[in-house]
């Protein structure tokens, strides 16, 4: 058997989320890292690993078998949730791919999506968009991570399919909402230090966007942009001083 595969950040963030001691499937599965590591690891009895092009189930089942992983690691070839039963695992994963692109795979799933006990979600762009999403078809996040790997930050939300409980302050939606929530309510009141590092880097994107428009001709839909993004560092520097 080769060695198990070593995790880094970001996937070890997803690994952690998992419900130990029952199935889990990871959705988009790319070599299967993951899903070796949370039987390799005895974190699950048995993992389903779904891809959407045939070649990339043949490279990560030949992973797999390398690895004497195949009797409880099952490679599936389908796109989004499409190969996966209802109520088939208890833990879905989702990452590696963009929040609008998670979304869309939730929303054409239907009723089924609810039938999984949790779901693992690691957008790379648009998070903003999923999290709204989220709250609007009956889903709470119960936890959120945002990791560092290499030059990159990564979050990750834990959520499951009923209300949230959690009751926002006026003031704290209207900043969240002006920020397009890319921040989470969980992450700013359970991992501070996690959602400081966050709102640096929202804070350098916009400063550096300032920046590179501070001489570019000012039209009225450039104008209109600034001023949006003027607002969006002052709504993150309340949010830097009430959790500070």
């Amino acid at each position: 058997m080769d060695a198990l595969p070593h995790l880094g950040p970001r996937l070890l963030a997803l690994a952690e989320a998992v419900i130990p001691a029952r199935t889990a499937a990871d959705i988009g599965c790319d070599h299967a890292q993951l899903a070796a590591y949370l039987v390799g690891r005895g974190i699950c009895p048995r993992v389903i690993a779904t891809e959407v092009a045939p070649h990339l189930v043949t490279t990560a089942r030949n992973y797999v078998a390398g690895l004497g992983l195949a009797d409880r690691l099952e490679l599936r070839c389908g796109s989004g949730l499409v190969p996966l039963a209802e109520g088939e695992a208890s833990t879905v994963v989702i990452g590696g791919m963009g929040g609008r692109t998670i979304a869309q795979i939730l929303r054409d799933a239907g009723n089924k999506v609810k039938s999984y006990d949790r779901l693992v979600l690691q957008p790379m762009t648009d998070i903003g968009e999923l999290r709204r999403w989220l709250h609007e078809n009956g889903f709470a996040c119960l936890d959120e991570r945002a990791v560092t790997e290499g030059r990159h930050l990564y979050q990750a939300m834990v959520v499951e399919p009923r209300e949230s409980a959690n009751g926002l302050s006026l003031e704290l939606s209207r900043l969240l909402e002006l920020l397009g929530w890319e921040i989470g309510p969980v992450l700013l009141w359970q991992r501070p230090a996690e959602a400081l590092t966050l709102i640096n880097q929202l804070e350098a994107r916009r400063r550096e966007l300032l920046e590179q428009t501070a001489r570019a001709h000012s039209s009225r839909c450039l104008i209109q942009r600034r001023n949006r993004w003027q607002r969006e560092l002052a709504a993150l520097k309340d949010l830097r001083e009430a959790i500070d």
